[in-house]
């Protein structure tokens, strides 16, 4: 076997990746469809909380109800009067199903889940219509679906707002297209209409997801258009048509809080040269090599768009990106199995054990990684739990509308604790982060997720007691100390004891705060 005979795996002569009817990869397709829904309705059936996040949510949904049709001009939330400049589509969606009779927190709950189905079933239906094969869908869609990343924000009390977005994204792929190669992909003016519509309604469901819908819109046509004209004018008759859907809105908000939430929104986004993320990417292959593989492989087939779109993920929406940047790893990860397979038959001249290697080699990827996304993160991916939810419908007996400092030993971003207090104690917390985004000066996100990082440093070492208590006061004065992590830094001599579980203890503060 020469060098050439042992490459062409790489080359477009063996792309293994091409359109097929067997019914093998038919059945790999519904099979992992069929786990990944049944999954998700697991989900609904054993949760009766909204799922980590979601109390911020939760409030725009009633703040809506209150003023259905139309929308508030702000919300409040955790004793801050929040403008409302979030895009309000799924919010709308869920007060009108409140309206027809469900209830607001399971609306809150299900919403999530159920478009995380339909976000699944999207993203497999685009790489069939895009002409990959029903086994390279089939293995893409069990990459993204055992991977925590990939629908962990999605399905949690914030994915409300989130999952809309990623539909509408992926729809906006289906009528844009996935060209191929340098396949040209003629575009009608109705089709480019069809998008603009997806990416304006994506704008108004989740920024980010919006303008990664318009950034990779424009990536797809400058692959696939015939000519400059057929670009210029169909990406501008989808461009009209999404900012003739978002404006409405965005001029409403501008009118009534001028540009001073969005431009916080911006702040809160990280954009800037991503280091953190591309570092990110760098480890990914290690965990899952067919990852690197089938990059190559794409790169040797000359097939531009998912390389692209990775990059748009990481540069476009650098906040976002680990959960975006799941979707064309995934389908790295599929081109690098058929490959790997292509790899394994010209050293064994045996298609089947070549393909057996490969199906366990698969295996073995997708249950380690599997095993050290749920065991490091899948602790947080949960609903708060009823014995905390009791303690904080106590306070709302007992001592609501004061001030207190949530510590938990989660990050903000997780602590489902900090985040729903206000809503379930109806008392206000000093440490919690959500909502700021749209708030500037003290009140602004960097300050409160500074706080947070030096409360509970990212790289997971603790701060001493005293250094704990410096960062707690940080925050500002409060009435109670909430504590669920390091109650060995209050002393009773000092920290007098009103509530006490073995989940939470509540504590009074000295005059002040914590010293």
């Amino acid at each position: 076997m020469t060098i050439t005979d042992f490459l062409r795996p790489l080359t477009r002569a063996d792309d293994l990746s091409v359109p097929d009817r067997s019914r093998f990869g038919m059945g790999v397709l519904l099979a992992v469809l069929a786990a990944a829904v049944a999954f998700r309705l697991w989900l609904l059936a054993v949760t009766d909380f909204p799922i980590a996040d979601g109390a911020l949510f939760y409030e725009f949904v009633r703040a809506i109800e209150r003023t259905f049709p139309g929308l508030p001009d702000a919300v409040r939330y955790n004793g801050l009067v929040l403008p409302f400049g979030y895009p309000p589509l799924s919010f709308w969606l869920a007060a009108l199903l409140v309206e027809l009779g469900f209830e607001a927190l399971n609306v809150v709950r299900a919403m999530p889940i159920a478009m995380n189905i339909g976000y699944v079933l999207l993203f497999a239906l685009l790489l069939v219509r895009s002409g990959q094969s029903r086994l390279f869908a089939g293995l893409a869609v069990l990459f993204l679906i055992t991977r925590l990343r990939g629908f962990e924000w999605l399905v949690m009390g914030g994915g409300l707002s989130r999952g809309l977005g990623s539909l509408f994204f992926l729809a906006t792929l289906l009528a844009v297209g996935v060209p191929h190669e340098r396949e040209v992909r003629p575009m009608t003016f109705r089709r480019a209409a069809l998008a603009g519509v997806c990416v304006g309604l994506a704008m108004l469901s989740h920024l980010e997801w919006g303008l990664l819908a318009a950034t990779t819109l424009l990536w797809s046509r400058a692959l696939g258009a015939q000519d400059l004209r057929s670009f210029v004018l169909t990406s501008l008759v989808a461009g009209l048509i999404a900012i003739l859907l978002v404006v409405p809105w965005a001029g409403s908000v501008v009118a009534n809080h001028g540009l001073a939430p969005f431009l916080a929104a911006g702040d809160s986004s990280e954009w800037g040269f991503p280091a953190d993320q591309l570092l990110s990417l760098l480890r990914i292959p290690g965990l899952n090599p067919f990852i690197g593989l089938g990059a190559v492989a794409l790169f040797f087939h000359r097939r531009w768009f998912w390389l692209g779109f990775l990059f748009i993920c990481v540069f476009v929406t650098p906040r976002g990106a680990p959960t975006q940047w799941t979707l064309p790893l995934s389908v790295f990860a599929a081109q690098g199995v058929l490959t790997a397979i292509a790899f394994l038959r010209a050293l064994t001249g045996r298609r089947k054990l070549a393909a057996g290697l490969a199906a366990a080699a698969v295996l073995a990827v997708v249950g380690v990684r599997s095993y050290r996304d749920f065991t490091i993160s899948g602790r947080f991916v949960e609903p708060l739990d009823p014995a905390r939810r009791g303690v904080m419908a106590w306070v709302a007996r007992h001592e609501p509308n004061a001030r207190y400092a949530v510590l938990t030993d989660k990050p903000w971003y997780y602590d489902s604790s900090a985040e729903w207090f206000p809503t379930l104690a109806r008392a206000r917390s000093v440490t919690t982060v959500q909502g700021r985004e749209w708030l500037s000066g003290k009140a602004s996100y960097q300050r409160y997720q500074s706080l947070d990082e030096a409360m509970k440093p990212p790289g997971g070492d603790q701060p001493d007691c005293a250094a704990l208590r410096r960062a707690l006061a940080a925050f500002g004065p409060s009435d109670y100390l909430w504590v669920e992590a390091r109650r060995e830094c209050f002393p009773a001599s000092v920290y007098r004891p009103v509530y006490a579980s073995p989940q939470v203890l509540i504590l009074r503060t000295p005059s002040g705060g914590p010293a």
